[in-house]
This record gives C-alpha cells, structure tokens and sequence, in this order.
C-alpha cells in the first residue's frame, strides 16, 4: 500500500516492494489478532477509503481547473 493513503493505524502492515517474508509475517499476525481488533481495523479503513471516492474526490479536482 502506499503510505500516504493508509490510515495510520494500519501503516505496520505496509511493506517494501518484494519482501515476501515481511508480507507474509504481516498476514499471519492480522490473522492471529483477535476477532475484535481485526474489525476494528476493517472499521478504521472503511471510514478512511471514503476520502478518496470519485464523490469526495471529483468535486476537488473539477476545483482545481474552475
């Protein structure tokens, strides 16, 4: 993922490009946390993924060139 657009909570689990191992570590510890903390995590990225929908991003972008 890229940095930028990742909610900071989640931001541990980005890693470089190719590192399998550090991805693949990432995956296993999302799936050993507990069932409450993935949702949590599910929730934080849900909300933080509606900044960027064409309705909130649009508007700004037409702004620009206006």
């Amino acid at each position: 993922g890229v940095k930028d657009i990742t909610p900071p909570e989640l931001q541990k689990y980005i890693v470089p490009s190719g590192n399998v191992e550090t991805y693949a570590e990432n995956i296993i510890n999302l799936l050993i946390e507990p069932h409450d903390v993935r949702k949590r995590l599910a929730k934080i990225e849900q909300k933080w993924v509606k900044q960027y929908d064409i309705s909130a991003v649009a508007p700004q972008f037409i702004a620009l060139f206006s």
